[in-house]
């Protein structure tokens, strides 16, 4: 009997740098190789995002469609005091620290997104936000700028860890613990280069389960954008 479950799917989002960035990537099809090795149990989904229509038009197919587990998101990213700009095709920006802008992101629940950006993570702010909105599993981006071969392979490593051939003991490893896992690998394999890679990494993340522990404690804390050892 042929089985009936429904495969994962994973949303490929991916914009067209301007020729001015310093940046050639197109990672759609490198991905699409990657992704062929588990075609069994994911359904890797590419999209060409130019315009912040096209990037409603499939946040909100991924908000609908209850087997998305990631929305991957390739774009330029530029971070200041007063801006948070995700970069689109013909430089459309999208400035995340504009609150309308946010919730363009809002119940995607239990996601994770992914910002494929550079800079955009170096914003705590408004990552803890845009966890808020979209009640995501979790939130990943960069905290600098980050070249192409970088975010090919720390990218093909997190997916590893999410849904690869990995040993049965740890195969429901918490998505935390699959970035603590992460980090470590992108310092160790020399792929972050900065001078303190555990405490202050390229990499960085944010967890829904943190935002409602802190919701329940009433904390007002200062949020965890984990930089931590």
């Amino acid at each position: 009997m042929t089985s009936t479950k429904t495969k994962r799917k994973i949303l490929f989002l991916e914009t067209q740098l301007d020729q001015k960035v310093s940046s050639l990537r197109t990672q759609i099809d490198f991905m699409k190789s990657f992704f062929k090795n588990y075609s069994g149990t994911i359904d890797f989904i590419t999209k060409e995002v130019h315009s912040r229509s096209d990037l409603l038009k499939f946040l909100n197919y991924a908000r609908k469609d209850k087997s998305v587990i990631a929305i991957h998101i390739v774009g330029h990213g530029k971070a200041s005091r007063n801006k948070c700009l995700l970069v689109l095709t013909m430089n459309e920006e999208i400035d995340l620290k504009e609150g309308e802008n946010k919730k363009i992101f809002k119940n995607l629940n239990d996601c994770i997104l992914f910002f494929s950006c550079c800079q955009i993570g170096s914003d705590v702010q408004v990552m803890r936000k845009i966890l808020k909105y979209s009640k995501a599993e979790a939130i990943f981006s960069y905290s600098d700028d980050v070249t192409d071969d970088q975010t090919f392979l720390i990218e093909s490593l997190f997916y590893h860890l999410l849904i690869g051939n990995i040993p049965k003991q740890n195969r429901e490893m918490s998505i935390f613990t699959i970035y603590e896992k992460l980090k470590f690998v992108i310092d160790y394999l020399l792929i972050d280069h900065h001078e303190e890679p555990l405490s202050d990494p390229l990499l960085v993340a944010d967890f829904y389960e943190d935002l409602k522990k802190e919701r329940a404690m009433g904390s007002n804390l200062q949020n965890t954008f984990y930089k931590h050892t």
